[in-house]
């Protein structure tokens, strides 16, 4: 190796095991906590949205631009960056935000953050997520502008605070131990009542018709089907087996495969999750109350 890429490839260890040290030092982490991390941030298709599209590797810096109901937005920078993104945050910043749905300086995120679903987390599973999100590699934030279809109106949506006046979309977790096991990856990680559930005239999920399947389309296309146990139009057909085999390979009892967003979900995430977990997820949504939508 030459003299100066030796002396880079020093500098740049140098200062990983600098920053990992410090990391350790103000809040220390476990091996099990950033595999708990990894995990959590797979299910939540974490990097779905945060991805930058135009990378090939883990690369958290955002930019993917999502549909919204006044236009598009883009994903922010969820890297440890320290400019442009979570680098300076402390794991209460971080709690904050996930179940506050605001940043440490006060500003709002949209309604397509999952704020209603990460408040149902526990705080070891958020702590986990942030050692995660800490450990990955800083990068610089890559945004594409936000689009709106009127004009505007991407400014008045910043004034409506859907917090406040639109009906929260929150579900309640049962507790008994085989349902809730399933409950939790549905409603607080994996935030299924995002894209599979329809929006009403604010933008946000509608609670009187959760998981009943949504007109709007995907990210990376196709649209979410209903997912209740409603013979008609969900999942009514559908056996234990039929639904935990789908969440682990993709595959529909009809051979049918999973397209965009949730195919990325099932083959990064959910196929990730051990069998335990994926009849429990399908126990629950054959729990619910059928919908036909």
């Amino acid at each position: 190796m030459q003299p100066s890429l030796r002396a880079g490839f020093l500098r740049r260890h140098f200062f990983g095991a600098a920053v990992l040290l410090l990391l350790c030092i103000a809040h220390p982490v476990k091996a099990d906590d950033l595999t708990r991390g990894a995990l959590l941030a797979a299910v939540g298709n974490c990097a779905y949205c945060h991805q930058n599209p135009d990378s090939t590797e883990l690369d958290l810096s955002g930019g993917r631009v999502i549909d919204v109901w006044f236009g598009q937005i883009s994903a922010p920078n969820i890297s440890p960056d320290r400019q442009s993104g979570i680098g300076t945050w402390t794991f209460e910043m971080f709690k904050s935000a996930l179940r506050n749905g605001a940043s440490p300086h006060g500003m709002r995120y949209q309604g397509v953050f999952p704020t209603d679903n990460y408040r149902l987390m526990t705080d070891q599973d958020i702590a986990a997520l942030y050692a995660y999100l800490m450990a990955q590699k800083p990068r610089p934030a890559h945004f594409r502008p936000m689009i709106s279809p009127l004009f505007g109106l991407g400014f008045l949506q910043r004034l409506i605070d859907r917090w406040r006046i639109a009906p929260v979309d929150e579900a309640v977790l049962p507790t008994n131990g085989d349902l809730a096991a399933g409950a939790y990856w549905v409603e607080a990680v994996g935030h299924c009542n995002q894209c599979h559930s329809p929006r009403d005239v604010w933008g946000r999920s509608d609670p009187a018709k959760r998981l009943s399947g949504s007109k709007l389309p995907l990210y990376g296309g196709g649209k979410a089907p209903n997912i209740t146990p409603d013979t008609k139009t969900g999942l009514g057909d559908w056996s234990l087996e039929d639904i935990a085999h789908y969440l682990e390979t993709g595959e529909s009892p009809e051979f049918h495969e999973a397209k965009g967003s949730m195919a990325a979900l099932i083959h990064h995430g959910l196929k990730n999750l051990s069998d335990e977990d994926r009849v429990n997820i399908a126990r629950y949504l054959q729990s619910l109350v059928p919908i036909t939508h």
